[in-house]
């Protein structure tokens, strides 16, 4: 079941990177506490896309964290029952360590998936960087996280991309959709 939701979220987080297409990976590793993931590409060309890592809370939900290529941050939260209309924002207020509330709009990008952008240089990322715990309050509803271990996992996060996209510099490499490595320079 873990895997099934792991493989939905990834599509899902893919797809809302610009390309309606597939994720590839995890390639590589990134695991720090209970959080796994690792590099993302986009199965159609083999960009590279996003590095990524989640995991599952005592309540079901699979929380991810993400940052794209381009160094935009996101959050993402997925239960297998939840049911929602993919494309149709709604409201969500975060709260870090009992502070005030921040209001963002959760886009689900499934049934099962709700995506939240959080902008590089804004309050949020500031406060998710150095928070123990979130509250998430949408649609009549509250979820509890512990955010155990996201000061080393966000450094890990953004880790992955510069090392993936200065190895692409500096080898002229692609990452390949067929492979787990990259391919050979030229192919």
């Amino acid at each position: 079941m873990r895997v099934a939701i792991w493989a939905v979220v990834a599509a899902a987080w893919l797809f809302a990177s610009a390309t309606p297409s597939n994720a590839r990976g995890p390639y590589g590793s990134i695991s720090v506490g209970n959080w796994k993931g690792g590099a993302f590409t986009n199965d159609k060309n083999g960009a590279f896309t996003h590095c990524s890592a989640g995991t599952t809370y005592q309540s079901g939900i699979f929380f991810m964290v993400s940052i794209a290529e381009n160094g935009s941050w996101r959050l993402g939260f997925a239960h297998e029952s939840w049911r929602l209309t993919a494309g149709e924002a709604f409201p969500l207020a975060l709260t870090f360590d009992g502070q005030p509330a921040f209001n963002v709009y959760g886009m689900p990008l499934g049934t099962q998936l709700v995506n939240v952008e959080m902008p590089v240089n804004s309050a949020l990322i500031n406060q998710f960087r150095k928070a123990r715990q979130m509250t998430a309050f949408a649609q009549g509803q509250l979820f509890q996280f512990n955010l155990n271990q996201t000061a080393q996992l966000l450094p890990a996060l953004l880790n992955c991309v510069v090392s993936v996209k200065n190895a692409a510099r500096r080898t002229g490499w692609k990452w390949s959709v067929d492979h787990d490595e990259r391919a050979t320079p030229g192919s």
